[in-house]
């Protein structure tokens, strides 16, 4: 189980280092068009918005890409902690429970394997420590 775990937590880590990735460009690129009158001003022309709410929109847009790349980090940082967890064979489930229900509220196939996975090798460890 601490294999198939470990598979898990790397697939899924694969793809939020890519979608931290692709989120750093996305802010990079909407900062500029933040920070571009031009820009601004043809998609408010274009879209038949008004200058201010173009601008309001990108800055909610760039909020909500913020917090979206700091919680990606900070799963990135969990999945180490779980990954070290089954490499010592404490028996912690905490970081595995938390990995599953993130897994659950993001629909991510390979953090809730990952989690039932590290919550079974967990739980085995346990076991172990107490014969």
């Amino acid at each position: 189980m601490k294999a198939s775990s470990r598979f898990m937590y790397m697939i899924g880590f694969v793809f939020n280092i890519v979608a931290v990735l692709v989120l750093i460009g996305a802010l990079i690129l909407f900062g500029i068009a933040y920070g571009s009158t031009q820009i601004i001003q043809q998609a408010a022309t274009e879209s038949g918005q008004t200058f201010e709410f173009i601008k309001q929109t990108l800055l909610i847009v760039i909020i909500a890409l913020g917090v979206y790349l700091l919680a990606n980090i900070l799963l990135i940082i969990l999945i180490f902690h779980a990954r070290k967890n089954l490499t010592e064979g404490n028996g912690r489930k905490t970081t595995h429970t938390i990995v599953l229900v993130v897994g659950i509220l993001d629909a991510n196939l390979f953090y809730l394997l990952g989690g039932v996975f590290g919550l079974v090798a967990a739980s085995n460890d346990c076991d172990i420590d107490e014969d």
